[in-house]
């Protein structure tokens, strides 16, 4: 017995230690102001195990199957990298975490920047990517969230977890995706026939099309315009730009870059109305380019036709009709996207509709002007500022796997269709994958989305009816 006891007491602290083990970490990421940090990089180091915080800072990261001894780490630019031992976390549920600022010394920019102008930094870092972002097979895992809204009104959540197969940045090779994953809620749209016409026309899946928005990735294209800024030759050539300041970023020294396009035919400042902010980082020491912002003013399209005044303008919010967050994080010394964060209006919507039926009646009359005064359809009046359908996608990479790791691959059974979108596959509803699975954690006005969007039944409900 006097054996036997000491056995016992030992397989009862394993199962002590074991329960006492952190399985997620919970907090909050602010600065020296106490200012919430969006959209910070967090994950445990040297593992391919991340999140990002939302825009008010809040995050929420699934560590089951890491050792205590593991350290979390958090980054952003401008602020100090923080680093902290799992095992020294004493309330994983709600940590506070506080940047500190990271201030660049005027001695480091003279350095730095001296004989530097800003076309020939992004030349070198164009130069640069084939160090900096692999041309060799990897494959990524990641989480899909889209909500879509009329007005102020949310009216359809879809979040999935999926995988990509790439065969290396730069080639022609396209990427294969498998869906892993899916829950969605029931679609609150009140469609007519013109909305269900566009919403046929424009098929397409929105989680594919995300990855061209990683712009460093041209897969082979040769050309880039203002509205898809491909980072390739041909944006140095035709953008004008120009070195804002610089940063730090985990330890490096990073130039802050905003770039404008610069068509021989346009002003510069009249393009500067269009692209209200564009912006890229790009570190000093090895030229990665490691984050790319973009955002436009309202688009105001003037119809063609000779002597035809008036416009068909596609806006957010009536300020933009489009903004674009892309991060990059490295692994194993290369870079590949980490969050891409899209707000855009969607085609539809009465303005899409009152401007088609204003057109053809200028057209049959014989008008120079558009004139929505009498746009009707449906025997419904169309108010060009209401009834408009906008889109917020993001989509977070949490797990890389490069040429070294083993991985399963995509199989062409398993393949997404890139004309069938998210919404339209049909999955089971799997709560406890998505207990266990790292996601973005709603911001404050999509946690608006959430009470909307379950007004008559529970979001639980919804996802497990449309999983059926």
């Amino acid at each position: 017995m006097k054996k036997i006891l000491p056995l016992v007491l030992l397989f009862f602290s394993i199962l002590v230690d074991s329960s006492a083990q952190i399985n997620v970490i919970k907090g909050q990421i602010i600065d020296e102001d106490n200012n919430p940090v969006s959209y910070a990089n967090i994950g445990i180091a040297n593992t391919q195990i991340g999140t990002a915080s939302n825009e008010q800072g809040y995050f929420e990261l699934i560590i089951s199957q890491v050792p205590d001894s593991s350290e979390l780490q958090v980054s952003a630019i401008s602020h100090k990298t923080f680093t902290v031992k799992l095992s020294d976390i004493s309330n994983p549920e709600e940590l506070i975490i506080n940047l500190e600022y990271h201030y660049v010394q005027m001695k480091e920019v003279e350095v730095n920047a001296r004989d530097e102008n800003a076309k020939n930094i992004v030349r070198k870092a164009l130069n640069a990517r084939s160090v900096n972002y692999t041309n060799k097979k990897y494959q990524l895992k990641g989480f899909y969230r889209e909500l879509i809204r009329n007005d102020k009104e949310y009216v359809t959540l879809t979040e999935a977890a999926f995988t990509v197969d790439d065969k290396g940045y730069h080639k022609r090779d396209e990427k294969r995706f498998r869906l892993d994953a899916l829950r969605k809620s029931d679609d609150l749209r009140e469609m007519d026939s013109l909305d269900i016409h566009y919403d046929t026309l424009v098929r397409h899946n929105d989680l594919m099309s995300m990855f061209n928005r990683d712009y460093i990735d041209a897969k082979g294209s040769q050309w880039s315009f203002f509205i898809f800024p491909y980072f390739n030759e041909s944006m140095v050539e035709n953008f004008d730009f120009l070195l804002d300041s610089m940063a730090y970023y985990d330890n490096h020294l990073v130039y802050c870059i905003s770039f404008f396009y610069n068509h021989k035919t346009v002003e510069l400042n009249s393009v500067k109305k269009v692209m209200e902010y564009s912006q890229m980082f790009i570190r000093t020491d090895d030229y990665a380019l490691i984050e790319m912002t973009r955002s436009s003013a309202p688009k105001e399209v003037t119809k063609t036709d000779k002597d035809v005044k008036g416009n068909v303008s596609y806006t957010v919010d009536g300020r933009n009709y489009g903004k674009l967050s892309i991060k990059y994080k490295q692994y194993h010394g290369k870079w590949y996207p980490h969050l891409i964060t899209s707000h855009s209006s969607m085609t539809g919507g009465d303005r899409q509709k009152a401007s088609r039926i204003a057109y053809e009646q200028m057209r049959a009359s014989g008008s120079t002007e558009l004139d929505f005064t009498n746009t009707e359809y449906n025997g419904r009046k169309l108010d060009p500022d209401k009834n408009n359908y906008y889109k917020y996608r993001q989509l977070l990479i949490t797990q890389v796997f490069d040429h070294r790791d083993k991985y399963q691959k995509i199989r062409r059974s398993e393949l997404m269709q890139e004309n069938k979108n998210v919404r339209n596959y049909h999955m089971p509803y799997n709560p406890r994958f998505w207990k266990d699975f790292n996601k973005t954690l709603m911001n404050s006005y999509l946690k608006a989305a959430q009470r909307q969007l379950q007004k008559n039944i529970p979001l639980e409900e919804q996802f497990k009816k449309n999983g059926q």
